[in-house]
């Protein structure tokens, strides 16, 4: 799966490394992606987005808390008791809306795997936890998109050709990158059989990443906003990555059925649209995620293993309304019994 960090030629780019009473390893799709450009991967806020109040933050934090420990709980309890019970936490971040202590808590769970792109926040949320927790936890980083290093490599090279394309050919050079990538089983190898699956908000994320880091490049490059770029250029590229986070997430749900084990059970949860104000009054909503897509390759695989839950967080003084949608599912009986 990957090898453990630490021990290659650029750890003097990276923090300190405490010692540590938990497994930290880097999976093969992280080749290609040196450290300094996590953070350009890594989707951030836009300029001008407001993060909504702690109240609010709060409650949807409670939300998905409640709603991760049921469906992990009822996974737990259909996992066979003859066999090591393994949960992972796709793209964990700080843990903010995992409830990372109750899961460790549980005695019946052997192994805690967290993944994200970047450690630092995994592993502060981990030496949070007491000593014989920490124990069953292991850390990988890992791009979850599986094309993070060949989208960092291609646009290096664009941006370093010579002569300097023209602001137009970069934008038809960024979109013939775009053109050639192929998500279809380029997930990182985190293995399987696990009794609990956590994706929580990774969709969008998988949606944000690609998109932000070439918006970043082609203002960096040309000094241009992609969205307010005029001309078929940029319409024929912002269609393309719209067509790649579709793929993206679609090719996320057949990632969480190769994960799971056939009687384990998977918590899916992201925000599906947004709602903005303007005078007053909401402006139609914003989808976020590709809903029908999803269901569509979700009923391929899954059947549902608890109701489906729905929130909103936010507040109406601030400048987005999230919608959010929670699925707990399990693997279904024909794939089950493979």
């Amino acid at each position: 799966m990957g090898i453990e960090e630490g021990g290659d030629a650029s750890a003097a780019r990276r923090p300190a490394i405490p010692q540590r009473d938990y497994t930290v390893t880097r999976d093969s799709s992280m080749e290609g992606i040196p450290f300094e450009a996590i953070d350009s991967l890594v989707p951030k806020l836009a300029e001008g987005e407001i993060v909504p109040s702690a109240e609010f933050h709060a409650e949807h934090r409670g939300n998905s808390k409640r709603e991760i420990l049921a469906t992990a709980r009822a996974a737990i309890e259909r996992a066979p008791s003859d066999r090591p019970r393994k949960a992972i936490i796709l793209a964990a971040g700080e843990c903010t809306d995992i409830p990372l202590r109750e899961l460790a808590e549980d005695s019946r769970l052997d192994e805690i795997t967290l993944v994200d792109i970047d450690r630092r926040g995994v592993e502060e949320a981990v030496r949070g936890l007491p000593l014989h927790y920490r124990r069953k936890i292991k850390i990988v980083t890992a791009d979850l998109t599986g094309i993070g290093g060949e989208l960092v490599s291609a646009v290096t090279a664009l941006e370093s050709r010579e002569p300097k394309p023209s602001k137009l050919d970069f934008l038809r050079g960024i979109k013939k990158i775009v053109d050639g990538l192929r998500v279809r089983g380029r997930g990182p190898e985190l293995g399987g059989d696990y009794a609990f699956v956590c994706s929580q908000l990774v969709m969008s994320r998988l949606e944000s990443m690609p998109k932000r880091f070439l918006e970043t490049a082609i203002a960096r490059t040309t000094g241009l906003v992609l969205s307010s770029i005029p001309g078929k250029p940029a319409g024929e590229l912002i269609s393309a990555l719209d067509e790649l986070s579709e793929s993206l997430q679609t090719e996320h749900i057949e990632y969480l059925a190769g994960l799971v084990s056939p009687l384990g059970g998977v918590h899916l949860a992201d925000t599906y649209e947004v709602s903005m104000p303007s005078g007053g009054w909401y402006k139609e909503p914003i989808p976020v995620v590709a809903m029908e897509a999803i269901s569509q390759t979700a009923s391929r695989h899954f059947a549902d293993l608890r109701p489906q839950v729905f929130w909103q967080w936010g507040r109406k003084g601030a400048n987005k309304i999230f919608q959010v949608f929670s699925r707990s599912l399990q693997p279904k009986l024909q794939e089950a019994s493979v």
